[in-house]
């Protein structure tokens, strides 16, 4: 009787602690099934795609600022000769923008010896030459490299003399022609250029007195400049 009373007791609160829990749903606090989803329930908004462009696409470059060149000053060497004669000197020159469309740049130039020489056989003497010009200008983008043509005109005389410095001959008046040549860079720049100029003037000679003259020149001038 006692082991049955005994029984019974460890029974019952093991009953009663199963009805107390219900069936299916494990005894464990905060834990919640999800509703289903109702069939007028709108689907969840995506995230916007993302801004960038696809690796395809062309990046854009901002277009690339012209540099200035309204104004142009140059030291320089200058090469070159006549029939049989050769002349060098030092020079300097100066030019201003006054015109730019879109297809090309127009200038405004002065040039002149600084100091000059000539050469023919073992004689030797000055050289002087100073022109004004215009001078038509082609520019890649940016202005860094240039392609130009100059008309000039001006006034030119050389002269050379003996061992003994005594006259053997000289030859003064105009010159005029075209120049050709390209320049690059910065703000400093440089320039090459071929001169083709053409001189009518007064020629005089201790052999043959005066005369009037025409011959052509042919030089190569280099120069180093600052442009603003």
């Amino acid at each position: 009787m006692v082991l049955g009373a005994a029984s019974l007791l460890c029974v019952a609160p093991t009953l009663a602690l199963a009805q107390s829990a219900p069936l299916g749903q494990p005894d464990r606090p905060g834990i919640t099934a999800e509703p289903a989803p109702s069939p007028t329930t709108p689907p969840p908004a995506y995230p916007p795609p993302q801004a960038t462009p696809p690796p395809y696409a062309p990046a854009y470059e901002a277009p690339r600022k012209s540099r200035s060149d309204r104004f142009f000053f140059a030291m320089g060497l200058g090469l070159g000769g006549g029939s049989s004669w050769l002349y060098g000197a030092y020079s300097a020159e100066g030019a201003a923008t006054i015109l730019i469309t879109d297809a090309f740049r127009l200038r405004a130039r002065l040039f002149g010896t600084i100091a000059g020489g000539t050469m023919e056989s073992d004689w030797s003497g000055g050289f002087y030459r100073y022109v004004a010009g215009l001078e038509a200008r082609m520019c890649t983008a940016g202005v860094g490299t240039c392609l130009f043509a100059d008309l000039d005109a001006g006034f030119e005389r050389l002269s050379l003399y003996d061992g003994s410095s005594d006259f053997v001959r000289s030859d003064t008046g105009l010159v005029a022609g075209p120049r050709f040549g390209f320049d690059f860079g910065g703000a400093v720049r440089a320039r090459f250029a071929l001169e083709l100029y053409q001189h009518y003037g007064r020629h005089n000679s201790r052999t043959t007195g005066e005369s009037t003259e025409r011959f052509g020149t042919v030089g190569l001038a280099f120069a180093l400049g600052y442009q603003l």
